[in-house]
């Protein structure tokens, strides 16, 4: 791991915790000292951290690393209670692109292990979201449960529909995970405070609420507006006229965006472009055409692109919205295999040349 440690694209300065540090994007620091003439061990050195077995975290002194690579490049969020997640789950993995805050809400939405909990008390994670007081009669069996059920249902709401968006892009492997993001929370009913056990209470509140397919299907056509509004809160300006850009981090600039639109806006953008010319360039890398189509419906036009980064090739999702074409990152691949999968997957094609190695990625 450390053989890569050279391997990244910026540094940023940050101070954390009353220390000052450079941070590199690939999630390498460097601790400045305090002392100049009496550097400590490890001032003025480059690394990844030391794992913590106990935890899986990566630390250097007692500061974990993904805190202070999130300090230097991820915006700060408003709420003080969110906190830093690990898209993979991978707590050794805090490359800028593996980090974002979250709330604690989403945070327990995340780990199979808390919404299986959720699932067998409350009946669904819908139920639980319409109404987290649900929890209340259990709030002394676990510490967990008092803060849970008084969240209110809009945070619940939100937080679940942000969780449902982002998670939506990010390779979940939950049937080996152990070892939750969050501390793991765990149910033991006492008889003398709880009238129902946890199958019990399960069937009461699923038969209380109806089916839980129905009851979902019902909760999402209710807020698919507010769904919408938060699926677009990474929606930003790009550097080209009349193009944005939708989870892409860096300003970059989209010099095939059709500047005169028809009636047909994705077909003129495709009109534009061909295998090999440059599709996006910011300060950072410029990445090329290497295969594109419409989606089956017409509704998206799809971009796989190829680059000299570590992952070089990468999906684009183009799409069509009040006047503007959005560009949305749909992830990015170390190989040519990959990314020919995730691309014949988007256009709505069947892929089946099976596994690939980003599948394990």
């Amino acid at each position: 791991m450390d053989t890569m440690i050279d391997d990244f694209c910026e540094i940023k300065e940050c101070e954390y915790k009353g220390e000052y540090y450079s941070v590199r994007d690939n999630g390498a620091v460097m601790r400045h000292p305090k002392d100049v003439n009496h550097p400590r061990p490890l001032d003025n050195i480059w690394t990844f951290g030391k794992k913590d077995e106990s935890n899986g975290y990566m630390f250097i002194g007692r500061v974990r690393i993904h805190q202070i690579v999130a300090t230097a490049f991820c915006e700060k969020p408003e709420n003080e209670n969110m906190i830093v997640n690990h898209k993979d789950a991978n707590r050794c993995n805090n490359k800028v692109e593996n980090l974002h805050w979250i709330t604690k809400i989403e945070n327990v939405f995340n780990n199979p292990i808390t919404r299986e909990k959720i699932e067998a008390i409350c009946g669904s994670i819908e139920n639980f979201v319409k109404d987290p007081s649900i929890l209340g009669i259990y709030k002394n069996e676990n510490p967990n449960f008092k803060w849970m059920c008084s969240v209110s249902p809009e945070e619940a709401k939100k937080s679940y529909y942000r969780w449902k968006s982002w998670a939506n892009n990010i390779k979940q492997y939950e049937s080996e995970v152990k070892e939750s993001v969050c501390e793991p929370f765990y149910y033991e009913p006492s008889n003398h405070n709880i009238k129902y056990s946890t199958e019990e209470m399960g069937m009461k509140l699923m038969l209380e609420n109806m089916n839980h397919k129905s009851a979902e299907r019902e909760f999402k056509i209710e807020d698919d507006k507010l769904f919408n509004d938060i699926n677009h809160s990474n929606l930003k300006d790009s550097l080209t006229n009349n193009a944005l850009q939708l989870n892409w981090s860096i300003p970059s600039e989209f010099p095939n965006t059709p500047e005169n639109v028809t009636n047909t806006p994705l077909d003129n953008y495709m009109k534009n472009l061909e295998e090999g010319i440059i599709f996006c360039k910011n300060d950072l890398y410029e990445s090329v055409v290497y295969k594109y189509a419409l989606n089956k419906d017409s509704s998206a036009l799809i971009v796989l692109t190829k680059s000299d980064g570590i992952k070089k090739y990468a999906l684009a999702k183009i799409t069509y919205e009040n006047g503007k074409f959005i560009h949305g990152n749909e992830g990015s691949f170390f190989t040519e295999e990959g990314g020919l999968k995730y691309f014949t997957i988007a256009i709505g094609e069947e892929w089946d040349g099976g596994d690939v190695f980003d599948d394990l990625c």
